[in-house]
């Protein structure tokens, strides 16, 4: 089952992202940045197996202005 954990803006402004926890001790942080058209959305993301809750969190605060936390595992 995949939870959304937090949301936010990028440090830098551009994209929002997301912290998902996809099963026990492995997260998935994704970001998404409108383009515009005809592109539209360019989305990446960045798997984190082997980590904890917190370390998850530690890291999506580093890449995430105002830190939104939707769900608490």
């Amino acid at each position: 089952m995949t939870t959304l954990i937090a949301s936010g803006k990028a440090k830098n402004g551009t994209a929002h992202m997301e912290l998902w926890r996809k099963e026990d001790y492995t997260y998935e942080i994704e970001s998404s940045i409108y383009i515009g058209y005809p592109v539209g959305f360019r989305k990446s993301s960045e798997l984190l197996e082997d980590t904890s809750y917190e370390a998850a969190i530690k890291k999506f605060e580093i890449m995430v202005d105002n830190v939104k936390l939707v769900c608490y595992t």
